[in-house]
């Protein structure tokens, strides 16, 4: 007779019958020494959904794409037929990604690689921030040490250090050893596991963007044309432009001189981000994250100095990473084309009084684009020591 389960998460499931309510060894101050199932779903299934959040596109018969593939294991357990005398018989079940009463050891071992694999895919979330010249990924190495964690190189604790015949004259203190999995579950090596995938909250993707900058001069009589023809028809081409380049989007910048010739500023931008595929499994909340500079050269003939945007929602020119925008995602699978549509700046009046009116257009340079994924995982989440 088949083997009656539970439904997990992920498509994953539990054989019927394990208790999975009550406390679990990860909580502050734990005395808990014996490992349950509860325990064991925790790292099983946080490895799982931590690699199911590496997906980076989709294959054109819509099967995902991962840096990391989540696990998949299929086991053969055996049962009885349900029948007894000479009716009895053995039968086989063939189950796939099923957690049984006992914790599967080659199940373990093949996830230490997978959680090992995981980590240059995550970001460490200290190096996050507007303003940061370097978000940097984790390391295996890195978060050994910074979490000593087993040997604080690459390898968890197999067997934690113990002490025998405490008290008497032949007592002996045996060092931990570091490795695979140990054939007898010890609390310290779920609790090193659980940590790691703690820390591995947020991934990033590189951005691959098509858009446009503009470059131009132009001179007028009548400010309020000129005002009104940069206000209508920023866009469209216009003046001296140059063809789209990669990797730039059009913020375009006025500048003004003293004098005889007041020039007026605008500004506005275009810049496509293209499609990016995630699970559907898992909520996110995303942020567009970017490096810029600013495009042309400055032209002192006439005084003329560059306006740095520091409001209405302009981000300044930046060598360092900037939000430009953030997205909650929720279990959403697609962010299609993301664009910093066209628009305007609010021209100040200025009475048509002056002999003539100069217009400077300047773009921005995108060097650099990415989005910064944050998740809202299910599994080691209780960051508790």
């Amino acid at each position: 007779m088949s083997i009656a389960t539970e439904t997990l998460r992920y498509g994953w499931k539990i054989v019927a019958g394990v208790v999975l309510t009550g406390a679990t060894i990860y909580v502050a101050d734990t005395t808990q020494e014996r490992i349950t199932q509860r325990d064991a779903i925790q790292v099983i299934m946080g490895t799982v959904e931590r690699t199911m959040a590496t997906q980076t596109g989709t294959n054109s018969d819509g099967s995902a794409i991962y840096a990391v593939a989540p696990p998949s294991f299929v086991r053969s357990w055996v049962s009885t037929n349900g029948m007894t005398g000479t009716n009895f018989a053995w039968m086989t079940n063939q189950v796939t990604n099923t957690i049984s009463f006992y914790t599967d050891r080659a199940m373990m071992v093949d996830l230490d690689q997978k959680i090992k694999d995981l980590c240059p895919y995550y970001v460490d979330t200290n190096t996050v921030y507007d303003g940061t010249t370097n978000i940097a990924m984790l390391t295996v190495t890195g978060l050994f040490a910074s979490l000593q964690i087993g040997d604080h190189t690459n390898q968890f604790t197999s067997i934690p250090c113990w002490t025998n015949n405490v008290g008497q004259t032949n007592c002996t203190t045996n060092a931990a050893t570091f490795g695979p999995w140990a054939w007898r579950n010890y609390r310290v090596a779920w609790e090193e596991r659980y940590k790691v995938l703690n820390v591995l909250t947020v991934t990033r993707q590189q951005l691959t963007v098509n858009s446009r900058y503009r470059y131009g001069d132009e001179y007028g009589t009548n400010y309020s044309a000129l005002v009104s023809l940069i206000s209508n028809n920023w866009s469209t081409a216009y003046g001296t432009n140059y063809a789209p380049a990669p990797g730039c989007w059009n913020f375009g910048v006025g500048d003004f001189s003293g004098g005889q010739i007041f020039a007026i500023e605008g500004w506005s931008s275009h810049a496509d981000f293209g499609d990016k595929y995630f699970t559907t499994n898992l909520s996110k909340t995303v942020h567009y994250m970017t490096i810029s500079d600013l495009l042309g050269y400055p032209d002192g003939s006439n005084g003329i100095y560059y306006f740095a945007f520091d409001s209405g929602g302009v981000p300044g020119i930046s060598s360092n990473w900037t939000t430009l925008r953030t997205i909650a995602l929720g279990y959403g699978s697609l962010i299609t084309t993301q664009a910093l549509n066209d628009a305007n700046y609010n021209f100040p009046p200025v009475a048509d009084d002056l002999p003539s009116y100069r217009a400077t257009y300047r773009g921005w340079t995108l060097k650099d684009a990415i989005i910064v994924i944050d998740w809202q995982f299910n599994y080691c989440t209780n960051q508790y020591w």
